[in-house]
């Protein structure tokens, strides 16, 4: 009788233990179509298999979110990372890395205890030496640091400079773009002293670094770029069109009160206002031409011809003349 009653207070006492430990599950996020990550209220983590019907990991500290197109997730436990395989929750490569990447063409980013950029294999193999400096503004990267397309790896050198380097980790573009951002097709848009270009795949040049902004258009493969309040749409081969484009067109509203209180509103049969990356101009439409770029945050007509313009940034408001403005820049000659 006494040793039963041991047993049983050993075995509530293990239960108790292992309760503790875990925890019940609050929520769980998908690694892939039969995977995924629990996540318990101490907020430890294990990957669980559908399939299978079970955990394929210890408790983690925590699991890198994937994209649908990754093979591999990065996990970390006891302040060391390594690769889980999404598809079968298994560990891969065990902890062991200060920093540890998804697998891109083959290869792996990893970071050693000297904040080293290497990269190994699927079976843990180092393929490229510890030599890069984790750079400490990777997020001007975008989706794009320490991953392969087309054969090239974005790679900073520590100072907030960013190259490409191929997969035996030479510089292919050495260190010297301030921003960098990789799209779904392939391109890259780079920025260097506050302008922007873009290279192709195959990191060729298609628009030179000289823009505000560039932005790719999914539909057709061709890119919006702006320059001083103005949009011009360049095709991929770099051919750029001048014909008028502009994120939205609108109405330019007169909207004067009256004697007894009421608001009488008009809108102008000759101007719009054009929004260009989130400033405004106008459009003449009788010249069928922009005469203000696209540089105010607001924009209200006072009378037909005279134009109130606000600027955030030094906070001024003034007022312009649209004819006097035209004639003074040389729009009727």
């Amino acid at each position: 009788m006494i040793l039963m009653k041991t047993n049983k207070f050993i075995f509530a006492v293990l239960l108790m233990l292992l309760l503790v430990g875990c925890k019940e599950q609050i929520w769980q996020k998908p690694l892939s179509a039969n995977v995924s990550v629990h996540v318990f209220e101490n907020d430890k983590c294990k990957v669980y298999n559908d399939l299978l019907g079970e955990y394929t990991t210890p408790l983690l500290d925590g699991v890198d979110y994937v994209d649908a197109t990754d093979s591999t997730a990065a996990f970390c436990v006891d302040g060391l990372c390594g690769i889980i395989d999404v598809k079968t929750g298994k560990i891969i490569i065990d902890a062991q890395y200060r920093g540890t990447w998804v697998l891109s063409e083959g290869l792996i980013a990893v970071e050693n205890d000297s904040n080293k950029i290497g990269f190994v294999n699927i079976k843990n193999e180092l393929v490229i030496p510890f030599m890069f400096e984790r750079d400490i503004k990777e997020t001007k990267l975008g989706s794009s640091f320490y991953q392969f397309k087309n054969g090239y790896c974005v790679m900073g050198n520590g100072n907030a400079k960013f190259g490409f380097i191929d997969k035996k980790g030479n510089w292919v573009i050495k260190p010297q773009y301030d921003i960098m951002s990789h799209s779904q097709l392939g391109y890259f848009i780079v920025g260097q002293g506050g302008k922007c270009g873009v290279l192709s795949p195959k990191l060729k040049n298609i628009i030179p670094v000289q823009y505000d902004n560039i932005r790719i258009n999914s539909k057709d493969t061709s890119f919006l770029v702006t320059n001083d309040g103005y949009m011009y749409r360049v095709s991929k081969q770099g051919v750029c069109d001048d014909t008028f484009t502009a994120d939205r067109v609108e109405r330019l509203w007169l909207i004067e009160e009256l004697d007894n209180g009421e608001t009488q509103k008009d809108y102008s049969w000759r101007y719009v206002k054009f929004e260009v990356d989130g400033l405004w101009g106008i459009y003449d439409m009788d010249l069928n031409r922009p005469i203000l770029p696209a540089q105010y945050d607001s924009l209200r007509l006072i009378t037909f011809d005279v134009l109130e313009i606000y600027d955030k940034d030094t906070e001024t408001v003034s007022l312009i003349s649209l004819y006097e403005f035209k004639e003074e820049n040389g729009f009727y000659e």
